[in-house]
């Protein structure tokens, strides 16, 4: 009789709240689930109600199942708009990051040519200032994080439309 188990799941009660609903102990529902007892004669009209009960389509169309789906559409919604918030500071975070990289690169650049270029290095502590400089900001926004960050903006990318998509399903209800 391991079947019994699923009974409960029909409802998503509890052990002890089949029990009440059957006004038996919940050590004797928990034994009729385990196939060690069968359950009282007065308490089978009662199941036999519950059953019913849960083939009623009515049951489907009940307030709170409708208010959790204006919650969720909702809540989907406020993800949608975060996400969006979140896309436009990354998109600015990752533009910023750009161009401090491309401005590395031309000082890394510039200063190796310049120290082959007579009258620049002559003074050498300069150029490699500069070049410290660039190198600590390569650290910063270099292609490990710019890549870093471009893949978290294709995740917020695929994020949006996994939101989209379930506002779709939730309007097409």
């Amino acid at each position: 009789m391991k079947a019994e188990k699923n009974i409960r799941s029909l409802f998503g009660f509890t052990q002890l709240e089949m029990a009440m609903l059957l006004k038996i102990p919940r050590g004797q529902w928990s034994m009729f689930e385990a196939a060690k007892r069968r359950l009282p004669l007065p308490a089978w009209p009662l199941l036999t109600q519950l059953l019913n009960a849960s083939q009623n389509k009515q049951l489907e169309k009940f307030p709170a199942a409708a208010s959790q789906e204006t919650i969720l559409e909702t809540k989907l919604h406020r993800l949608l708009r975060e996400n969006e918030y979140q896309m436009e500071e990354l998109r600015r975070k990752l533009e910023a990051m750009e161009q401090k990289y491309a401005l590395s690169i031309k000082a890394l650049q510039t200063t190796e040519h310049l120290k082959s270029v007579p009258g620049f290095n002559e003074d050498p502590v300069l150029l490699k200032m500069i070049e410290h400089r660039a190198l600590k900001s390569l650290k910063q926004t270099g292609l490990p994080e710019l890549t870093k960050l471009r893949i978290k903006q294709q995740l917020l990318q695929y994020e949006e439309k996994l939101l989209k998509a379930e506002l779709e399903k939730l309007s097409q209800k």
